[in-house]
């Protein structure tokens, strides 16, 4: 009998174990992560600006693994060793013939020390919870969020939304390296999203990082001295430490250079976040949709590579991408059509919904989205 292993319960590899329970085939199937709880990402942000309660957002991975009749390991992975087909947890080895990698990605500090102990991150609920005790504590003079990415952007305005609702006088600053936000994105969004920002009373600090960190006083890279601050790091992912010394190709973010099968070798598929497939001359982004398309693509791959049979070929299909922002003046491309305001916001949570695992998941969600939006 075939061994298959899965490292991460997130969405790529939740959704490539229940397509693989319902194949039936003469395997075992184990499904390994050190949580024991999944979380529904995208949605995060909403728990600070309190449009979601956080027990909407996670889901007991013990619970879905029986139902879908998988073991499930409740460890950490240390190491993996490629050659001998081994994997190694904080407590035990387990042995594969197929492994998939799944362990998605986490908020780097890019070794920087001072962040790392004293900064703020948003990976799970349990982050997004401290942020907001932290905020409501009314301790702190300046909030600033480092990156304006999709997931700055979008914590900045959960962050406005809650101070509004607590009526909390708490300076928002948003610092981005590059020259201009939401670098890749056309000119409109970025023009959208710098209005709204204004809007909300957000500041945009663009060229400009955290020289020195230290406590609650930050010197930012113009010289200027931010006492009594608040900071969360947004800016940049990486893969799980784990993966550091596995011997695949990878690039500058950690993630495994796949083939057009997603595979890293013969009988090991990559996954998700920390997944580089090439597309269109670059990366893939990271995006659930891509998750979960990977996972249905590398599941009949495993399959097929059991019985002998030709391997499909992963062709992604861009459905497109939505800034969120928390007054529900969001923005972005669907189906290569531009998108704004409250029509924005819909179709996000509307993709949620639908990618929300559990019709009562699916019910509370859009209850709260109701009641709260």
């Amino acid at each position: 009998m075939k061994k298959i292993v899965i490292i991460g319960a997130g969405f790529a590899g939740l959704s490539l174990a229940c397509r693989l329970s319902r194949y039936r085939v003469d395997y075992s199937l184990i499904l390994i992560d050190k949580r024991k709880k999944s979380c529904f990402l995208p949605l995060l942000p909403d728990v600070i600006s309190g449009y979601l309660p956080p027990e909407h957002l996670e889901y007991d991975i013990a619970a879905i693994s029986k139902l879908q009749e998988i073991d499930y390991l409740n460890e950490e992975v240390v190491r993996i060793d490629t050659k001998e087909n081994v994997i190694f947890t904080a407590n035990s080895s387990v042995q594969y013939d197929f492994l998939v990698i799944a362990s998605g990605s986490e908020t780097n500090f890019f070794d920087n020390q001072q962040m790392e102990e004293n900064a703020f991150k948003l990976d799970c609920v349990q982050d997004a919870i401290s942020i907001v005790n932290a905020v409501k504590s009314n301790n702190y003079g300046c909030v600033i969020i480092v990156g304006a990415g999709y997931t700055g952007i979008e914590l900045a305005t959960s962050l406005r939304k809650l101070l509004t609702k607590n009526k909390l006088d708490i300076r928002l600053l948003i610092v981005e390296r590059e020259r201009q936000i939401l670098s890749g994105l056309e000119d409109w969004m970025r023009s959208y999203v710098l209005n709204n920002l204004v809007v909300m009373n957000i500041e945009v600090l663009t060229s400009c990082v955290i020289k020195e960190f230290k406590t609650k006083d930050v010197l930012l890279s113009d010289n200027n001295l931010i006492s009594n601050c608040m900071v969360i790091q947004t800016a940049g992912k990486k893969t799980p430490d784990f993966l550091d010394n596995i011997d695949f190709n990878k690039d500058n973010l950690g993630r495994i250079k796949v083939d057009r099968y997603l595979r890293a070798s013969e009988n090991c598929f990559v996954i998700g976040d920390c997944a580089n497939f090439s597309y269109q001359e670059k990366a893939l982004r990271m995006a659930v949709q891509f998750s979960l398309s990977e996972a249905d693509i590398a599941a009949r791959n495993i399959i097929n590579t059991i019985y002998g049979i030709k391997l499909y070929p992963y062709k992604p299909k861009d459905l497109g991408f939505i800034v969120p922002m928390a007054n529900w003046n969001s923005c972005g491309k669907v189906l290569s059509f531009n998108t704004q305001g409250k029509l924005a916001s819909l179709l996000h949570y509307a993709m949620c919904v639908y990618r929300t695992i559990g019709l009562r998941n699916k019910f509370n969600l859009i209850r709260s989205l109701v009641y709260n939006g």
